[in-house]
């Protein structure tokens, strides 16, 4: 489906959000709405400029005033030893809705605001943190790193030795879902948030306390956690 809006920008006279007719989320209006008032406030958009929007970047591409958005080549960016069928990697704009949406409602699932980094965010990684069992934790961020996201991703083989340096690197938040793509869900829930993966389940903490989502959430109802 292409959603044409028509616009008075600076360089821009309409834009065009293309996606799947079997998406039937409400937030595109809210990025329609978003995208009309930053464009008629004078911003100015290139061929290939990147754009970022809840945490995603969406790519430009501009010809006779006309503005179109693709998602990054996300099937190209995945590792060929990496399988996963459970992401639908579109270069429309359909994944960036979904998850852009599943992003409110996940953290909502708890009682809480969403807080979405940006996927050129930073985390700390450990090895093995792409295979289960693993885990992800949200601190408070490093101010003094103004790239940080607050995340950490770790493992639970008991074989990688944690007190070995050599074992933790730095990679962005798009790295990262890109080899654990199970991780992309539940970015958006707050500092002091744990999330467990293990085979047959996920389990959540928030400040060192079990939590469950509440009966009838999105997560409950629809993810089935």
């Amino acid at each position: 489906m292409e959603l044409v809006t028509q616009v008075k920008g600076k360089n821009i006279s309409e834009f065009t959000i293309e996606y799947s007719d079997e998406y039937k989320g409400p937030n595109v209006d809210q990025l329609v709405n978003y995208l009309k008032e930053y464009i008629e406030e004078g911003a100015i958009f290139e061929t290939d400029q990147t754009f970022q929007y809840l945490g995603f970047t969406l790519v430009c591409s501009v010809n006779n005033n006309k503005l179109s958005f693709s998602m990054p080549d996300l099937e190209n960016a995945l590792a060929e030893d990496i399988e996963n069928d459970s992401v639908p990697w579109t270069n429309d704009l359909t994944f960036m809705l979904m998850k852009s949406l599943e992003h409110v409602y996940v953290p909502e699932s708890f009682g809480y605001d969403f807080d979405m980094p940006s996927l050129q965010q930073t985390a700390l990684v450990v090895t093995g943190f792409d295979r289960l069992p693993m885990s992800m934790n949200r601190l408070e961020l490093d101010y003094q790193k103004p790239d940080d996201s607050g995340w950490g991703f770790n493992t639970g083989n008991p074989e990688i030795d944690q007190t070995d340096e050599s074992n933790f690197s730095i990679m962005t938040l798009w790295e990262v879902v890109v080899r654990a793509p199970q991780v992309l869900a539940f970015l958006s829930m707050p500092i002091g948030t744990m999330v467990g993966f293990k085979e047959g389940g996920i389990f959540f903490f928030h400040n060192d306390t079990g939590i469950e989502p509440e009966p009838g959430s999105y997560v409950s109802e629809v993810m089935n956690l």
